[in-house]
């Protein structure tokens, strides 16, 4: 369940549209624990919280696909669709990410905010559900996908194919 590394370097991403770098910064949102690898995979889950001061905190998990290994993760207090621009750049220093944000209310600014600089890789509901009737995109967020979500986490943990870094995400979980 967790690997034991370095401790990660904290920063942000600083995107100049030219190129996108880490800087490091002692009170930066976000934690890597491995830099993104030419030819590897990643995905960005995030879920999504209203920017409000002494709010919850909108929280992206960076996974490389290969190994399930929690590469980064960003925690910070910013609105919805600040959030979306700071997803794609995050998915565009991690390769061109898959990026499943959560799509639940709040969750469509972020998914409009992805949507308007046209990002290829984010996530249709009917691609993680067939049957889906109606598919939108980002994680719906109901008793149903809830459930699932959390058997399909706890039989990776049960079968140790899963690896978080963070103790922070460990404890919400």
């Amino acid at each position: 369940l967790i690997k034991k590394k370095p401790a990660p370097r904290t920063g942000e991403l600083m995107d100049d549209q030219k190129e996108i770098e880490f800087r490091d910064s002692d009170d930066g949102p976000m934690k890597i624990w491995v830099m993104p690898r030419p030819g590897r995979s990643y995905l960005i889950a995030a879920d999504v919280a209203q920017g409000v001061q002494g709010g919850n905190y909108s929280v992206a998990q960076i996974l490389d696909r290969a190994s399930w290994e929690q590469v980064g993760v960003i925690r910070m207090r910013v609105n919805p669709g600040a959030w979306g621009r700071i997803l794609v750049t995050a998915a565009n220093f991690y390769n061109r990410a898959i990026v499943i944000p959560e799509n639940n209310s709040i969750g469509q600014g972020t998914i409009e905010a992805i949507n308007d600089v046209q990002y290829p890789h984010l996530i249709k509901s009917k691609e993680l559900w067939t049957n889906q009737e109606n598919p939108q995109y980002g994680f719906p967020t109901t008793e149903k996908s809830r459930n699932q979500s959390i058997t399909a986490l706890r039989n990776a943990v049960d079968d140790e194919s899963v690896f978080f870094n963070d103790l922070v995400t460990i404890q919400e979980l």
